[in-house]
């Protein structure tokens, strides 16, 4: 049985307890979807940042649809907060990492250097966005509690929208989550890969039963499979991407210890190393997306086929992955 922590991000300011709002319709102005929009807004994000899933979402019942997409909002304006994406940071040279293998990289139009001299530009552009990232991350720390406060006045469950509440520990596990990105380390083992999974994603699948009103105890497993297979396509996908937020998802017992620099400036036996956990993490996945399709049975028809799609779509990945079209420097599949 998994033990459990969380995931998402988002932006400051003091977010009011869910039970100190005073309105003349507390219900629609005390979710928590509607005091996070009001801060950080809220336009087309789904179609902007989840291609598959706002196509995907297009084949839910209407009402399961409006509940699903809040659901997304919050969590990607949640997790805007973990990646900085609404924090001011250093300005960066523009890197091109395609020419890695070739032992030249373009900073930009007009300059390359030498994979040897490109190591000590990326040795101090960490430095530099550290500095910067760590006024960064009390930003987002302080912003996290807030939610947290709010999350802790809320009952054994709390209003997402004035139609959707999720359980308590649902919405903390993801916090939680979050709260470990901030503090990235390299997992030590797949096992504690896999709490982070649901913390991140398995937190997300068991809110959906609650958009589509499922409550049977199997099914909200299936859910949590599901989501926990979609992370690990995440991760494995991102490997780069995420190494140029400084974090390490790949576990040690796949991969030993691996450093930000090792992915950044590969050579062939760290691209191998690379290459095999990658490939572990896609079989892992496969294992769980195998449960997740086996709880469609207990999806409500009308939304079925809309969690079917997503889950296909974003199953694929896996499979553009291990075709060499993501698993390269730079690239980020979508």
């Amino acid at each position: 049985m998994l033990t459990y922590q969380g995931l998402c991000y988002t932006k400051n300011k003091i977010l009011p307890r869910a039970n100190d709002v005073q309105t003349d319709s507390p219900t629609q102005c005390s979710n928590l979807h509607n005091v996070l929009c009001e801060r950080y807004g809220s336009s087309n994000m789904l179609r902007k940042h989840a291609k598959s899933f706002y196509f995907a979402s297009f084949f839910l019942s209407w009402a399961s649809a409006i509940r699903a997409r809040a659901l997304y909002q919050v969590c990607r304006i949640i997790d805007d907060i973990a990646d900085g994406n609404n924090q001011s940071s250093v300005p960066t040279p523009s890197v091109d990492l395609s020419g890695i293998h070739t032992g030249r990289i373009h900073t930009t139009k007009h300059l390359n250097v030498s994979k040897e001299d490109a190591a000590e530009l990326f040795g101090s552009l960490v430095s530099e966005n550290d500095l910067a990232a760590s006024g960064a991350d009390c930003s987002a720390k302080s912003e996290l509690a807030d939610i947290q406060e709010w999350i802790s006045s809320c009952g054994d469950r709390c209003d997402i929208t004035q139609h959707l509440s999720v359980p308590k520990y649902t919405l903390s596990h993801l916090l939680s989550a979050i709260k470990s990105d901030l503090n990235h380390r390299q997992p030590t083992t797949t096992h504690e890969l896999l709490e982070y999974c649901y913390g991140a994603a398995g937190t997300v699948g068991l809110m959906m039963c609650d958009v589509m009103r499922i409550e049977t105890k199997a099914a909200r497993v299936h859910a949590m499979h599901l989501g926990m297979a979609m992370q690990l396509t995440n991760i494995a996908r991102d490997v780069w991407h995420d190494a140029m937020l400084n974090r390490v998802y790949l576990p040690k017992d796949l991969v030993g210890e691996l450093h930000v620099g090792d992915i950044l400036h590969t050579n062939t036996q760290s691209l191998a190393t690379i290459r095999f956990g990658v490939e572990k993490l896609l079989l892992l996945a496969d294992e769980y997306y195998q449960s997740g399709y086996a709880g469609m049975r207990y999806i409500p028809r009308r939304d079925r086929l809309a969690i079917y799609i997503a889950a296909k779509l974003y199953h694929y990945i896996g499979a553009r992955i291990r075709d060499g079209q993501y698993l390269q420097p730079g690239v980020k599949a979508s």
